[in-house]
Formats: structure tokens, C-alpha cells, sequence
């Protein structure tokens, strides 16, 4: 897992965020997506992908046209 400051969040994500006509070429780590699926929202055209970090490993992410990624996670914190 990444390298986090509370031990408590166990569950690390990253949801990526690309242009539509575009997702198809975006790889991680020299690879294809795996683990999540592609979710479209026509009239922006963008799509976002929704990819649970199983590796306790850098991340990397490429797509020609771009991308935006937004990390989070969740553990067994109560409010």
C-alpha cells in the first residue's frame, strides 16, 4: 500500500478522470486499467475510472490528451 500517515486507512483509491474519445489509451505502469470500469458522462466528454491500489508500489499514469487523478481512502474510523 502507499505510504500513509494513519495506519487505519487500509483502503487506497484513485479515480481518474480523462477525456472520453481518449480513455482507451490511458495505461498505469506501462500497462492497461485493471480492477474498475469506465464510466462516461456524455455531455462533458469526459470519463472517470474508479482503480483500487493493490500494490505497495509507485503509480504511474499517461494519456496523450491528458488526465486528472484524485487519490482517497478509507479505513475504520467511526464519526
Amino acid at each position: 500500500m502507499p505510504q500513509i500517515a494513519n495506519p487505519r486507512i487500509v483502503n487506497h483509491y484513485v479515480l481518474i478522470v480523462t477525456p472520453t474519445a481518449t480513455k482507451a489509451s490511458t495505461k498505469v505502469n506501462g500497462g492497461n486499467l485493471s480492477g474498475g470500469t469506465w464510466m462516461d458522462h456524455a455531455l462533458s466528454g469526459y470519463s472517470v475510472y474508479n482503480m483500487k491500489l493493490t500494490q505497495a508500489t509507485s503509480y504511474t499514469y499517461e494519456n496523450p490528451t491528458g488526465l486528472f487523478l484524485i487519490g482517497y481512502g478509507y479505513g475504520s474510523y467511526e464519526s
